[in-house]
């Protein structure tokens, strides 16, 4: 109904789309990541990737496909689905980065689990922009849960990095057939949530 009504009205309304600035967060000339990259040509992305790897401690696979998150470390933003999942998810062959500062107990968990993982995880509990460019600059994949539907600028900040955003939920096996991931792009594949779970997580590879 609400459309509708302002769909009728369009001509005296005015608004801002809830969205992102294109032009600063373009990966052809973002000042804040080491190497540009065009989507047609994604081989400053693999660079990136490595970089990333060397700054947080990773292993240096191009490889290897990254799984990150950047978001406030909080029940809301659906971290406590991340934790379920956590340990399904570093069991395959991916590495993960987490940014992000909130709930104490939420930052001891991811702080816990970077101690039992050392080489598949890197938690940096921290706000970061310029290290948030560089992640959505260098991960193959994005991790967006939530308790809801977010709105569209938490998507718009990775996918202009060319860093796919989330599927539809599902199983949690939905990617377990996937083919092994080659650089510089990983075949399509995702992570979800098991269908117990009280909110929704999903990371989806294009």
């Amino acid at each position: 109904h609400l459309d509708g009504v302002l769909r009728k009205n369009s001509w005296k309304l005015q608004g801002i789309l809830n969205g992102i600035d294109y032009d600063l967060n373009n990966p052809e000339r973002d000042p804040l990541i080491p190497v540009h990259f065009t989507q047609d040509d994604l081989c400053g992305k693999v660079k990136n990737k490595v970089e990333l790897q060397e700054k947080l401690g990773l292993p240096l696979d191009e490889r290897v496909p990254i799984l990150s998150m950047v978001t406030r470390l909080t029940s809301q933003k659906g971290c406590d689905l991340v934790l379920e999942n956590l340990e399904t998810i570093l069991e395959r062959s991916v590495q993960v980065v987490i940014l992000g500062t909130g709930d104490p107990r939420i930052e001891d968990s991811f702080r816990y689990f970077a101690e039992k993982y050392p080489g598949k995880l890197a938690v940096r509990i921290q706000f970061d922009a310029d290290l948030a460019q560089q992640i959505y600059a260098a991960s193959d994949l994005f991790l967006m849960p939530s308790h809801i539907i977010p709105g569209p600028s938490p998507f718009s900040f990775p996918s202009r990095k060319s860093s796919p955003g989330p599927s539809e939920p599902g199983d949690c096996s939905a990617s377990s057939e996937s083919p092994p991931h080659t650089a510089p792009w990983p075949c399509r594949s995702s992570f979800a949530a098991n269908r117990n779970s009280r909110g929704r997580i999903a990371a989806q590879a294009g």
